[in-house]
């Protein structure tokens, strides 16, 4: 499935018939792909059948492939052009005597009405749990002689499970949904013409039951044992898009949409699917849905915001697809709005002790670097172990690119929270004992910072006591808090202001050792370091933030 626009997809000569859109009688198009010999051209006829009508179907899942290599085919007497991947799995799925009943999404689906898109989308795992046999087509390949698994080549076993067909979002989906999968593909040699090809086939069972391969380098297998796990937690909205995340699609927002169809906890119809809406406009939706759900807890609200502006393309790809249109995202604006506030759960890594130079200035001048080491001198830590972290992070700041460098950055949210220092200096909030869900939220006061920076500059080295360095924004003073958060790099600088608390920009720390993979900290539930302390079970406390912040802090 695909939802990009109908100028690359749609059929502009082709009227189709409305369909009904109702949650009381849903219905859906089907093609019947009419009977004919190999190189006869290919004639589909259009119906639409209700779901109460119990149509009887098999429903195709394939990938699109390239926009720019159309075929033509006649649908209801018209000529329209499909991508040439669906032209091919239809001459190979077409009888030479006998009409065939398909549900295909490219056909069966007006592209062009946003309205039906995104009703067609929100009964995509029902369509494909309806129909009597789901189709997976992984186009043609060409025949590699090797040892024989069955009647098939091993060589060729191992091409198919390394084609573009598994790296889609909507396969999983597809499959997950199939009550009975069959696979297809064309096999040729290399001496053979274009249209002259082998139809095979063969049940997903048997397929994969000739199949040895690793999960983490055969794509194919990874998706077949994902789809055993189909009735678990595996099938949760989060843990989908985590897992598949680097699935392929044209539009950015099925990264969130291609899973919603068949996560358990999207079942009860909570999660909106609207294609009209942007990409900043999607991702609070998810955000907020996950925020909501037992499925996502304060500690991992971080982790996940990241997660779905990495899917997005990041903030240029979000700003990109919101064009001339204003960002949709409000700030709290009082305390009777306090809960659309974001309670993420932080840890205490240290206060600045001391601000070193700008990272300009490290890149420029030899003599600020100079400095800066001297500085680590007053560090009461292992002097030594400093003095190899030091030279690891230098490393990473030679390397650092320029959207990297623009995530240390200052911010102004609009409010603070109440808090206070304990008896050992590190930040917290009082406790509220058993009251409601408002009562146990802090107090929070509007307004801008007092004397805040009014002009950000490049963000400077910084060290705390015990021998924790990093960046920090350019408006971070000594004596500013600093909080990481679960398997993030995110690190939230934190200032106290009399009994307020607030988040004035994020920083980043670096590795204990030099880590080419990693350039910044980022822990974990498995990771304990004990020069930081962290410990998200003991020492988590509450930081609090609303949707422009925690975009911003996370983006």
């Amino acid at each position: 499935m695909s939802t990009t626009s109908a100028t690359i997809h749609g059929f502009p000569n082709f009227k189709y018939e409305p369909l009904d859109l109702s949650t009381v009688r849903p219905s859906i198009r089907l093609a019947i792909l009419q009977p004919g010999p190999r190189n006869a051209s290919i004639r589909v006829k259009l119906g639409r059948s209700a779901f109460a009508d119990r149509p009887k179907y098999e429903a195709l899942s394939y990938t699109w492939g390239r926009a720019d290599d159309l075929r033509a085919i006649e649908l209801n007497g018209t000529r329209v052009e499909v991508r040439k991947n669906l032209a091919l799995a239809l001459v190979h799925l077409r009888h030479a005597s006998e009409e065939r009943v398909l549900w295909i999404d490219a056909i069966c689906i007006n592209q062009s009405d946003l309205e039906e898109r995104n009703r067609q989308v929100e009964l995509m795992a029902y369509i494909y749990a309806r129909a009597k046999r789901v189709l997976v087509w992984l186009g043609i390949i060409m025949h590699s002689q090797g040892p024989k698994v069955g009647d098939e080549d091993l060589n060729d076993l191992g091409t198919l499970c390394h084609q573009s067909y598994w790296r889609r979002i909507w396969i999983v989906q597809e499959i997950g949904a199939a009550t009975d999968l069959e696979l297809h593909w064309g096999l040729k040699s290399q001496m053979d013409q274009e249209n002259n090809w082998q139809s095979r086939s063969g049940v997903w069972v048997d397929f994969f039951a000739r199949i040895l391969g690793d999960e983490t380098t055969n794509l194919a297998v990874k998706l077949a044992r994902q789809r055993e796990g189909r009735h678990g937690d595996s099938f949760l909205l989060a843990n989908l898009m985590e897992v598949c995340k680097d699935s392929l699609c044209e539009e950015p927002r099925d990264k969130v949409y291609g899973f919603v169809g068949i996560a358990h906890d999207c079942q009860d119809g909570s999660f909106p699917v609207d294609y009209s809406k942007s990409l900043f406009e999607v991702y609070e939706d998810v955000v907020r849905f996950q925020y909501r759900s037992t499925a996502l807890n304060t500690k991992t609200v971080v982790h996940f915001s990241q997660l779905v502006q990495r899917l997005f393309g990041g903030t240029y790809q979000m700003q990109r697809d919101l064009g001339q249109k204003r960002n949709p995202f409000v700030p709290l604006q009082s305390n009777n709005d306090r809960t659309k506030a974001f309670k993420a759960v932080g840890v205490y890594t240290g206060s600045v002790s001391s601000v070193g130079c700008s990272y300009d200035e490290f890149i420029a001048v030899p003599e600020a670097t100079r400095k800066w080491k001297v500085s680590l001198q007053k560090s009461q830590t292992d002097l030594e172990k400093l003095r190899r972290k030091n030279e690891g992070f230098m490393r990473v700041l030679l390397d650092l690119e320029k959207p990297e460098l623009d995530r240390i950055r200052a911010f102004e949210p609009n409010f603070s929270w109440k808090g206070a220092k304990d008896m050992h200096g590190v930040l917290g909030v009082p406790t509220r004992g058993s009251r409601s869900e408002h009562e146990l939220l802090p107090l929070f006061k509007f307004g801008p910072e007092e004397n805040g920076e009014t002009e950000p500059s490049a963000p400077r080295l910084f060290s705390t006591r015990s021998g924790v360095i990093g960046l920090i924004p350019s408006n971070a003073r000594v004596g500013d808090m600093l909080f990481h958060f679960w398997e993030s790099d995110v690190v939230a600088v934190v200032r106290l202001e009399v009994s307020y608390v607030r988040i004035i920009g994020r920083a980043a720390i670096a590795n204990p050792e030099y880590t080419p993979s990693s350039k910044f900290f980022t822990p974990n539930d498995w990771m304990q370091d004990t020069e930081t302390g962290l410990d998200f079970e003991k020492k988590g406390i509450e930081i609090y933030m609303d949707i422009p912040t925690l975009q911003l802090l996370t983006q």
